[in-house]
């Protein structure tokens, strides 16, 4: 008989050996027997892969898959697709989790059944994990479909969705800088409710490797990034009804 999996971590692990093992030793700490983190691999330099390798023989709960699109968003993509939790949370590699954050996300998304995306307050900190500040307060958060499109206030590490829209929402367009938590967020917003959780559940080390589609772009470049996403989040809801799933 084949397990009902409750909850899936979705990680994303491109030369991540420096942090990678402190953020998957935080979230085992959390997981139940139904649980399961999906790491997938992109080609890295360093030994990432030998880590999380080694992780999936000792516990078989982890699972390693492998990627080639060569990106942030196409690595999701791939953690994504191999998930079979009913809920499903976004990782980065060089995080780490406090607080009971699974459970305590969980227990919403059961009180609140119109809820499908869910994000988490947490604390932003420096390489060494020193708190600088509270996520919601640094970003504004808000759950804001229009908001967020005008300006994102959110970081995927923080979220969570149901698997019942994943194939509605998932994958998201690799050809562009679409970044996938923003797609999530408004994408999101169609099918359901997007809440925040004011439970702080993750230490966001900010370090010198730090990843981000759109932090770097200029005026122009963001500009063109909403225009494009307006444009796919239109193609997609259309697609979606076509196909009503």
């Amino acid at each position: 008989m084949t397990k009902k999996i409750r909850a899936s971590v979705a990680m994303a692990a491109y030369n991540g050996e420096k942090y990678i093992a402190e953020q998957i030793d935080s979230i085992i700490n959390m997981l139940s027997q139904n649980d399961e983190i999906i790491i997938s691999y992109d080609i890295s330099t360093d030994n990432t892969l030998a880590i999380i390798k080694d992780y999936e023989k000792k516990d078989d709960r982890i699972h390693v898959v492998f990627d080639s699109g060569h990106s942030v968003e196409s690595n999701f993509n791939n953690a994504v697709a191999n998930c079979h939790g009913e809920y499903i949370f976004l990782a980065d590699q060089d995080d780490v989790w406090i607080n009971d954050k699974i459970n305590i996300m969980v227990k919403y998304f059961i009180d609140n059944p119109r809820t499908v995306v869910l994000i988490g307050d947490g604390y932003l900190t420096d390489s060494k994990l020193n708190k600088e500040n509270e996520l919601f307060k640094s970003y504004n958060t808000s759950a804001n479909a229009f908001r967020n499109y005008i300006k994102g206030s959110y970081l995927g590490c923080q979220m969570a969705f149901r698997n019942t829209i994943t194939t509605k929402i998932w994958p998201v367009n690799i050809h562009y800088k679409m970044p996938h938590d923003l797609w999530l967020g408004i994408l999101g917003s169609f099918y359901g409710k997007v809440e925040l959780i004011s439970d702080k559940g993750i230490l966001h080390r900010i370090h010198e490797e730090n990843y981000s589609n759109t932090s770097k772009m200029k005026l122009f470049g963001v500009i063109k990034n909403r225009f494009l996403l307006i444009n796919l989040l239109i193609i997609r809801l259309i697609k979606n009804i076509i196909y009503k799933k």
